[in-house]
């Protein structure tokens, strides 16, 4: 139900980082900042602590789904997610017809050593196009 624009990362929603920052001002879910072991730079980790068992009333999927979904992005490096969330972008809200050129433009290096392949397969993996395609 947010809407997304394309930035820097890959898609975003300034309504979503507001309802985040809701939810943790409203303690309905905790930040936790971490550090990369390889070279230190911080990311957080957003936690909830209710279970969202059940189907979501906005996607439509279960909770088994989403989960699966889940655990799928724990095994996945942040790039990947990132150029993943890139492809689909280009290739479902902007419609671009070679997006793999234009993934390539955008991201350049990020896209070297497979890593493109790999985000490719993820979407294959969630069943999301340009994958199915």
């Amino acid at each position: 139900g947010f809407s997304f624009e394309y930035h820097h990362y890959g898609p975003y929603s300034e309504e979503l980082a507001n309802q985040v920052q809701e939810d943790i001002i409203f303690q309905r879910i905790q930040d936790v900042t971490k550090h990369r072991v390889s070279d230190g730079v911080p990311y957080v980790v957003f936690k909830a602590e209710k279970s969202g068992k059940g189907v979501d009333p906005i996607s439509n999927l279960s909770s088994d789904v989403l989960d699966g979904a889940i655990s799928k992005f724990k095994n996945t490096s942040a790039t990947i997610l990132e150029l993943a969330a890139t492809i689909h972008w280009l290739s479902e809200v902007e419609s671009v017809e070679d997006w793999e050129s234009e993934l390539d433009r955008r991201k350049g290096a990020k896209t070297a050593n497979g890593r493109d392949k790999k985000a490719l397969e993820l979407l294959k993996n969630l069943n999301l196009p340009p994958a199915l395609n």
